[in-house]
Formats: C-alpha cells, sequence, structure tokens
C-alpha cells in the first residue's frame, strides 16, 4: 500500500492523539472514525 503526507496543525495532530489507543496508527484512527460517520456508532 503506498502511502502519502497530510499537513495536519498540531492542535489536530493532538486532537487525534487523543481519541486513539495505544499502538494504534493514524492512518487506522482516521479509517475509524470516517467509518463512523459513514456507518454511525453500532457497526
Amino acid at each position: 500500500m503506498q502511502k502519502s503526507t497530510i499537513a495536519l496543525s498540531i492542535e489536530t495532530k493532538n486532537r487525534l492523539k487523543s481519541v486513539g489507543v495505544k499502538d494504534q496508527s493514524y492512518d487506522e484512527l482516521v479509517n475509524v472514525i470516517l467509518d463512523r460517520q459513514e456507518y454511525g456508532d453500532n457497526q
């Protein structure tokens, strides 16, 4: 899988970090957030 870089403010990065769990990559966390947006919290 190819990877890319997304520029984030420090504040956004810190917000993501506070929502994620230990050893979870930002890629995994963003996918969780996107899935919740698309399918709701009850998946």
